[in-house]
């Protein structure tokens, strides 16, 4: 018997990261996705349509989701969460789930911040590695 769709998107899911799809950002439909997918803080999304949303969607988005695949639709409101054209990344599909390359994500999410952030970042980095030094040096 040849393996169901199911158990290869999970034999190939090392090392990759995983996507949870909805297909749009409709209050009803959001809510019965978080719940049924356990979206929560860090997740990455792929949304069929981003065009029609509520407030409290985003506000929830704004302040629990990393990276945004979309489909079709635009949606200005959901700034700061950086948005990316599902055409711009190769993923594994499934009902529910999708597979991208780690290195693939980090790189969209980096072009996607402001150069504020962007310093944000090279500090909080720098700061890392000067107490990791001190901590060494003391030891």
């Amino acid at each position: 018997m040849p393996p169901s769709k199911l158990n290869r998107f999970i034999a190939q899911s090392p090392g990759k990261v995983l996507i949870k799809r909805i297909p749009s950002l409709k209050k009803d439909e959001y809510g019965k996705a978080r719940d049924f997918l356990s979206i929560s803080k860090g997740d990455i999304l792929l949304v069929e349509d981003i065009s029609d949303s509520s407030e409290d969607v985003i506000k929830h988005l704004r302040e629990n989701i990393r990276l945004i695949i979309y489909n079709t639709g635009k949606n200005s409101n959901l700034r700061p969460v950086p948005l990316v054209r599902k055409r711009e990344l190769k993923m594994i599909e499934c009902r529910n789930f999708a597979l991208a390359q780690p290195d693939t994500i980090d790189r969209l999410i980096r072009s996607q911040k402001t150069g504020k952030e962007i310093i944000g970042d090279i500090i909080h980095e720098y700061k890392r590695e000067r107490l990791s030094d001190y901590v060494k040096d003391t030891v």
